[in-house]
């Protein structure tokens, strides 16, 4: 008894210690750190986005944006980068940077636009840039170039507008990514992924690619979402920026980060 009465007594003794080491370790643990790239010249900026960061800082991540150039030293402040349909070319350093970020153990997410008629939003080639130095471009790309690129449809599931399609967690594929998805709306340029395993999401069977010609290059199925890791890091490729923005989506009137499950599937 004496035995269990000391123990007891040690117990009680170091267990305060403990926990106020327990507590001051959780304390020290370094928040989550999210760069938003606003310095290319950008219509999805930052702050088209003002509903997903208060949700971001609600949940504890310092989100920011930034006009500065993209270096190394400034992108090792952070843990998630956000480059989102740029207008400008990133410099070879700038891009050098990214890759060197990334396979450091950083998270890029890199969001594309749509084109179409004479609309040329997206900017495939300044996306696929940043793949090819991550020497992922034989896996995923943004289809087409800056001069032609394309836009997903679907004329029988859609929010407002054939070019808002809504895909379902049917068109989901297994991945943290997916986990509690339901249903999200989408504005999406499409993607060519050659590796079938990185693919997360695609549209339904009813849907279709089109380029600025009027062309339909891809039908049923088609990727818009993957994800992927390079060396220590991950990569998520998106094409559509819009669907977590504070945009509107046409004809329904709510915004397309309100919509049913948008906002999760940025924060899975």
């Amino acid at each position: 008894m004496r035995k269990i009465s000391a123990i007891t007594v040690l117990l009680l003794i170091c267990l305060p210690t403990v926990l106020s080491a327990f507590h001051i370790a959780l304390a020290q643990e370094e928040p989550i750190k999210l760069l938003w790239d606003d310095a290319h010249d950008q219509y999805y900026s930052s702050s088209r986005f003002q509903t997903l960061f208060s949700s971001l800082r609600e949940q504890g991540i310092e989100a920011e944006g930034s006009t500065a150039n993209l270096t190394l030293s400034l992108l090792q402040n952070y843990s998630i980068l956000v480059i989102a349909n740029p207008r400008a070319e990133l410099s070879l350093e700038e891009i050098s940077a990214v890759s060197e970020f990334v396979k450091d153990g950083g998270a890029l997410i890199i969001l594309g636009d749509i084109q179409y008629d004479d609309r040329h939003y997206g900017q495939p080639d300044n996306l696929n840039a940043i793949l090819e130095e991550l020497g992922v471009a034989d896996q995923v790309r943004f289809w087409g170039t800056n001069d032609n690129g394309d836009e997903i449809y679907d004329s029988i599931h859609y929010a407002g507008a054939t070019f808002q399609p809504i895909v379902t967690k049917e068109c989901f594929k297994p991945h943290v990514i997916s986990v509690g998805i339901e249903e999200v709306v989408i504005n999406s340029a499409s993607l060519i992924v050659t590796n079938p395993d990185i693919i997360v999401a695609t549209s339904d069977s009813d849907a279709y690619a089109m380029d600025t010609q009027g062309n339909r290059h891809a039908s049923g199925y088609v990727p818009w979402l993957a994800a992927l890791n390079v060396d220590k890091g991950k990569l998520i490729v998106c094409g559509s920026s819009k669907m977590f923005s504070d945009l509107a989506i046409y004809n329904v009137g709510t915004s397309f980060i309100s919509y049913k499950d948008n906002m999760k599937l940025f924060f899975n």
